[in-house]
């Protein structure tokens, strides 16, 4: 059956070629899917992709397109510029039922040759992908996605996503983006004056994580050198948000099929989830055998959520948990399954505890909707602006950042707080946390993290009344 509609869906695709006229210098974002500029209305510029030496090769830039039966996925590409060798590059299309056609190969040439459109209608409701592989040195490559509704022509907004953006520009643009969170949290940003050269956008609930802990944020920003720090050429740590181009289809379904490229099965995907909350579930305590009587593991379940978590564990059992002994140990939350946290039995002076010891446990989750966007090696931004559009506190504008451990030596252009942890509003002007150009500017060869969040919390408490290495398991 599968088989049979792919076929039916390849029939009906459209290999065309013609002039258009196009800006090259520019990255920009369109109000209805994203792609380069015409004097049609809505649109607002061009996008590009890149690759280059720091990125892993073969850079993959991928567009996704939702649509219903009877629309169809309109996508147009162009060398823009680079190295003019013997490098390609490569796109394939992809239905909710797989592969449409074959592979595509586009051979390096000069820049500004325009190399076709294809248009393909959807036989049944679900997900498309276009995925561009560029392979080799530094090319710059412009191209024009859209969902087109059932008349063949009316574009439509809010079908359009990506979870990496990477932009190549020699001047400045603002870019607006509509996040959508797993959770159900949606997040309307705002790069102004942003000008990245060649740089990359993603969003998380993580942002920048350790080497030794993918689970924990670091909730700050680094070097590009910094080896302790999670490299950004790995998969991310959560569940990378959708970033969309322009204001959400709320149409959408929930979930919708997709054809999952590693398994080469079609699986479903969420796309537009009903918003929900943290829930925390059973907590328990089971002692360990060891040197330290207390040791144990904890294990919990959390529900709709995705991102950070703490268990707060009250040592002293005097009913608050910050006390001098008391102990915080964050965990990462990847899906509703059974988390196991472990517990070396040391109090916060590292000692162990006494055996027979009776403390209290809490899981804290009071970050729900927790979303990042990691910028890498941007040269100026004028400033973010945040506006959380779902949720607690819709409306709320609150940004936050971390720069405190980046220096200011040999830099000539700097952002004027650099410790906005405590959240600063981003609602006024062009926003905050951004920085002028020169030569040498405060984003260049950094990883940049900015978050937001909702205010939501859920916890869970159990108390370990006299457990030694042989109590078994207490739970609630």
């Amino acid at each position: 059956m599968n088989r049979d509609l792919s076929k039916k869906i390849a029939r009906r695709i459209c290999f065309c070629s013609g002039a258009l006229a196009l800006s090259l210098n520019a990255f920009q974002v369109k109000a209805d899917g994203i792609g380069f500029p015409t004097s049609r209305p809505g649109m607002i510029g061009a996008l590009g992709i890149q690759k280059t030496a720091a990125f892993v090769e073969p850079l993959n830039q991928y567009a996704y397109v939702y649509l219903k039966e009877g629309e169809s996925l309109n996508y147009q590409i162009q060398k823009a510029g680079g190295n003019l060798g013997s490098n390609a590059l490569i796109y394939s299309i992809y239905s909710p039922l797989g592969q449409v056609g074959t592979d595509v190969t586009i051979p390096n040439a000069t820049s500004a040759v325009q190399t076709g459109t294809v248009t393909a209608t959807a036989e049944t409701a679900g997900i498309w992908i276009v995925k561009m592989n560029l392979f080799g040195n530094t090319n710059y490559w412009r191209f024009d996605v859209n969902a087109i509704a059932a008349d063949g022509s009316t574009r439509i907004g809010g079908r359009v996503y990506t979870d990496f953006i990477y932009p190549v520009q020699n001047n400045l643009a603002n870019i607006p983006l509509f996040v959508q969170t797993p959770s159900g949290h949606r997040y309307d940003v705002a790069l102004n004056g942003y000008n990245g050269v060649n740089s990359r956008i993603s969003s998380d609930q993580y942002g920048l994580t350790s080497v030794a802990n993918c689970g924990e944020s670091l909730y700050r920003s680094a070097e590009i050198t910094d080896a302790s720090v999670r490299s950004y050429n790995e998969l991310s740590c959560g569940v990378q948000n959708k970033m969309f181009f322009s204001a959400i289809d709320a149409t959408m379904p929930a979930t919708a099929p997709m054809w999952n490229l590693t398994s080469g099965q079609t699986t479903s995907e969420w796309l537009n989830p009903a918003l929900t909350g943290p829930v925390v579930s059973e907590l328990a305590y089971t002692a360990t055998s060891g040197s330290n009587a207390m040791a144990g593991n904890f294990t919990l379940k959390v529900a709709d959520h995705v991102g950070q978590a703490t268990l707060l564990l009250d040592l002293d059992n005097d009913g608050v948990y910050n006390g001098a002994n008391d102990r915080s140990i964050p965990f990462g939350v990847a899906n509703a399954n059974t988390i196991t946290v472990p517990f070396d039995g040391l109090g916060a002076n590292g000692s162990p505890l006494a055996a027979g010891s009776t403390m209290k446990a809490k899981v804290l989750v009071d970050k729900a909707g927790e979303v990042h966007f990691t910028m890498i090696d941007v040269e100026v931004l004028a400033g973010v602006k945040i506006t959380r559009t779902t949720g607690e506190a819709t409306g709320n504008t609150l940004l936050y950042w971390n720069d405190a451990l980046l220096s200011e030596d040999g830099r000539d252009s700097f952002t004027p707080i650099k410790d906005g942890s405590a959240g600063i509003d981003s609602g006024s002007g062009s926003g905050v946390h951004g920085w002028g150009g020169g030569t040498s500017q405060w984003g260049n060869n950094r990883l940049i993290d900015n978050w937001a969040y909702a205010g939501a919390a859920a916890t869970q408490e159990i108390t370990i009344e006299g457990c030694a290495a042989d109590a078994g398991t207490i739970s609630r």
